[in-house]
């Protein structure tokens, strides 16, 4: 509360006194900004949303985060695995940010980020020495290189492309 006190002195020295009020509000905190990490996740990849409270009446914050597509709520926190949602290449994801100040202020902001594509995975890969899986080969051996397959979680098809290096430097056969 702030209290503002007036007087006045007449010239016999009568004196009068009055006073206002005012009571200081709460501030709502607002939000700079709300970031999405990385910035266009892939179906497998963890998902990490950051945003940065200021408040001015020198509150202290908490924020908190809601996860969403569409409108389909996919979780809370400030980070998702989005391997555990149905989310699939091309779909939008939300980031909901809340900074609330304890005091009933509270402020939201979100942004979006689409999902991107997923890197394929190699399943493995072998050496086969005159065609048979082998650790050791012997000068003169034929040696090929085989990959097992791969997984891709958008469900793109793939192309193998092998290169061989001697000692670590890259050979052209």
């Amino acid at each position: 509360v702030i209290e503002c006190t007036a007087t006045v002195t007449d010239i016999d020295g009568g004196i009068g006194t009055t006073n206002a009020t005012v009571i200081i509000s709460n501030t709502n905190p607002s939000i700079g900004s709300v970031n999405i990490s990385p910035a266009t996740p892939g179906v497998n990849d963890s998902a990490s949303c950051t945003a940065s409270g200021i408040d001015l009446d020198g509150d202290s914050i908490a924020m908190s985060y809601e996860w969403s597509s569409g409108t389909n709520a996919l979780g809370s926190g400030n980070t998702l695995d989005l391997s555990t949602t149905s989310l699939q290449r091309g779909d939008t994801l939300t980031c909901t940010a809340t900074a609330a100040d304890g005091n009933g202020g509270q402020a939201i902001d979100s942004t979006t980020a689409t999902i991107g594509n997923s890197a394929p995975e190699i399943t493995g890969v072998e050496i086969l020495v005159n065609g048979t899986p082998s650790g050791t080969a012997l000068a003169g051996d034929s040696l090929s290189c085989n990959a097992l397959g791969y997984t891709d979680a958008d469900g793109d098809s793939g192309q193998f492309i092998y290169q061989w290096k001697v000692n670590g430097a890259p050979t052209a056969s």
